[in-house]
């Protein structure tokens, strides 16, 4: 029996991947403890998982309604500070868990604490990864951050394109650089000053950036299946793709709770979400029900934000708090949602055309891959005008190559390999972390 540690934060499609392994490993016997904000232990604990809490409900709800964490232009900058006070709170969680001899760490987004402690007492570690654009390759680049002009888009459909994209920006911002004003140095990283003030508290030296850690992951779990981003040449080799972690495997997910909708959809519903964090999207709100009016269908907006639902709505709107998504993506026409990697693997696990209004960061990609996979489109900002957004809906509905698009992935969804494969690979791994032997502390992490 393995005394497992699972350290990450972010919003709900961050976590659940990560309690779905963990509830596996529970399930094997393991002793499994869960460390992150407490917004997420009833997650926790229904999956049988113990919970070791870091920070409070209060600094959580304090990013999810900064409307500036909500837009790719200063998502990084607002959102950054409040991974500080993680750093040192995940280190104490993990260090007061720990049991020589029988610990395994797997670590997400945010968990440098854990990474901390994995250094220091050269504990097995495994690192996992919800989305490829975690892990980015030169040869199959991730799309960028943000929106594209009209003349990019194109090119950002294909391996080849964003390459040459990628070239042409390289090439604009060393003309820039030598045609126009310096641009001003950015501001320090507070997260990386935490890390180095506790790295100083234990004698560990100082680190340069957030990806020179001197001792390696000994797995890097790539948590999609390879249909949706296939290993790459120069990724490290300790890398393994296991496959959408959905959870539970059964299909009937808490992703937005255990509520039932009070409209039940049917084959001609839009479903509209922003997840279960996004704050501030009334307008995405407001255009999806002009759209349902233009198309005269039923529409479903899933949001826990009452505040950004326009009022009063028209009898074939309804909104819903929380419902199911597996099961309500199951019965209807089309998603349109801000491109989570969680809510893109259930409407692929359904069979249904997907639209993504990505808001930041790899929300981008994410949407990218589905116009790759030819179940959806990506659009920006000016398309959610109630018109142009109905056009594009009516034009993917009507579309035979999408619904056997949907039909081709669907077939190829595996709702039990992802948790399995993962679960596996930190089963084994300290039975590999002895048979590779210890690393030498000045080998730079692989990740």
């Amino acid at each position: 029996m393995q005394n497992v540690l699972i350290a990450t934060f972010g919003s709900l499609g961050d976590i659940l991947p990560f309690v779905g392994v963990g509830g596996e490993l529970r399930r094997r016997g393991h002793d499994v403890t869960f460390i992150s904000n407490p917004y997420f232990e009833p997650h926790a604990v229904n999956a049988g998982l113990s919970f070791s809490p870091v920070g409070t409900l209060e600094q959580f709800h304090k990013v999810a309604t900064n409307s500036g964490v909500f837009h790719w232009k200063t998502a990084l900058e607002r959102a950054l500070p409040s991974y500080v006070h993680m750093v040192e709170g995940t280190y104490d969680a993990t260090m007061r868990l720990y049991r020589p001899g029988q610990t395994v760490l797997f670590g997400g987004p945010g968990s440098l604490g854990a990474l901390i402690a994995h250094e220091q007492n050269r504990i097995p570690m495994a690192w996992g990864l919800v989305s490829p654009s975690r892990l980015p390759s030169r040869y199959d680049p991730p799309h960028p951050a943000r929106p594209l002009p009209a003349w990019a888009r194109p090119l950002a459909q294909s391996r080849r394109g964003l390459g040459l994209l990628y070239l042409l920006m390289e090439v604009k911002r060393r003309f820039s650089r030598r045609w126009s004003a310096p641009q001003p140095l950015p501001s320090p990283n507070p997260v990386l000053d935490e890390v180095n003030r506790i790295r100083a508290r234990l004698q560990l030296p100082a680190m340069a950036g957030l990806n020179d850690w001197r001792l390696p992951f000994q797995r890097i779990l790539c948590m999609w299946p390879d249909w949706f981003g296939k290993r790459q040449k120069d990724w490290p080799p300790e890398t393994v793709i296991t496959g959408f972690p959905y959870y539970p495997p059964s299909g009937d997910e808490p992703e937005h709770g255990s509520g039932r909708p009070t409209m039940a959809p049917c084959s001609e519903s839009l479903v509209f979400t922003t997840g279960s964090v996004a704050s501030h999207q009334q307008a995405f709100f407001a255009a999806a029900v002009e759209a349902c009016g233009i198309l005269k269908r039923p529409g479903l907006l899933v949001t826990p934000h009452a505040n950004q639902i326009p009022r009063p709505l028209p009898p074939n709107v309804t909104h819903l708090v929380h419902t199911p998504f597996g099961e309500l993506f199951a019965r209807s026409a089309l998603v349109v949602h801000h491109g989570g990697i969680g809510t893109i693997a259930l409407a692929l696990a359904a069979g249904v055309p997907q639209i993504i209004c990505p808001i930041m960061g790899e929300q981008f990609d994410l949407g990218n891959r589905v116009q790759r996979l030819g179940v959806g489109n990506m659009i920006g900002e000016e398309t959610m005008a109630p018109a142009r957004l109905a056009r594009v809906i009516e034009s993917l509905i009507n579309a035979e190559r999408v619904s056997k698009a949907c039909r081709r992935w669907q077939a190829r969804v595996d709702r039990r390999a992802g948790l399995t494969k993962a679960a596996d690979s930190i089963e084994a791994l300290p039975r590999f972390v002895q048979a590779l032997g210890t690393p030498s502390p000045g080998t730079r992490s692989g990740e």
